[in-house]
């Protein structure tokens, strides 16, 4: 799957979830002081900081995930080889 295609399919599957969209509607607007301006620009920031956050925390857990599901191959070879071996 391309980088696009990827990015595509994360930006629809939180685009319809209804738990994104009630925490939108729901919390964001109690931070927002329309007094204060912009109120645009406050529900961007607001709204880019989890989602900042969550990439920060998925791309820390799945990155090394690649090189541990390579590593857990191989050490379940490993042991295959070994039982087959032991009997």
């Amino acid at each position: 799957m391309s980088g696009r295609r990827a990015f595509l399919t994360g930006l629809t599957t939180n685009l319809v979830n209804p738990k994104m969209v009630t925490f939108a509607i729901a919390f964001l607007p109690r931070f927002v002081d329309p007094g204060l301006g912009r109120v645009w620009l406050r529900f961007v920031v607001l709204g880019a900081v989890p989602v900042v956050l969550e990439i920060v925390v998925d791309g820390t857990v799945e990155l090394p995930a690649g090189r541990i599901d390579t590593a857990t191959g191989g050490v379940f070879l490993g042991l295959g080889v070994r039982s087959a071996l032991d009997r």
